[in-house]
């Protein structure tokens, strides 16, 4: 992952070296398909200008709670295509700016209370291709902006009745073949 950093910053420096002024600079970070097996926390200090970062076709199983903590000017986020199966509390809390969440194509099975709870900017939530069997009946209450939510492809039996009832701005619903396979 350092490599993948290290590509962004426009001279040859040694990794612990970057000036911060450079990594707060830096505004899109494609990692997806890097191979990385694990995020430790601390792994995006110094990259606080970053709007964009992927991180979708790797191996991932778990994230540290606090691993996005510095990323707060952070607008999309694609997690997709990894191998998570469940997310800690807290783990998108500092991420009050983002409008887009990719966490398609994982093996979640559940969504921890209040895991989506900072995100008042988002419009696009793409939980499609996972494994979920139950939702929070509050899990969407703050995305009162959202647009666009992707569920298809899980193992949802039923629906709390009011799961959706804060989604006022919701225009996109996809929620084909969410019944037990």
């Amino acid at each position: 992952m350092e490599e993948a950093i290290l590509a962004a910053v426009p001279f040859t420096v040694a990794c612990g070296q970057v000036p911060q002024a450079f990594l707060a600079g830096i505004t899109s970070l494609d990692l997806s398909g890097e191979s990385i097996s694990a995020l430790r926390s601390g792994d995006f200090a110094g990259l606080t200008g970053l709007e964009t970062l992927g991180l979708s076709l790797n191996s991932l199983t778990t994230l540290p709670a606090d691993v996005f903590a510095p990323l707060t000017s952070l607008t999309s986020l694609g997690l997709g295509a990894n191998m998570l199966t469940t997310l800690p509390s807290g783990v998108f809390a500092s991420l009050t700016s983002l409008t887009t969440l990719s966490l398609n194509a994982n093996s979640l099975t559940t969504l921890p209370a209040g895991v989506f709870a900072s995100l008042t900017r988002l419009t696009r939530l793409y939980l499609d291709h996972n494994s979920l069997t139950a939702l929070p009946a509050d899990v969407f209450d703050d995305l009162t902006g959202l647009t666009t939510l992707d569920l298809s492809d899980n193992n949802l039996s039923s629906l709390p009745e009011t799961v959706f009832d804060d989604l006022a701005a919701l225009t996109e619903l996809d929620l084909r073949n969410t019944t037990p396979r």
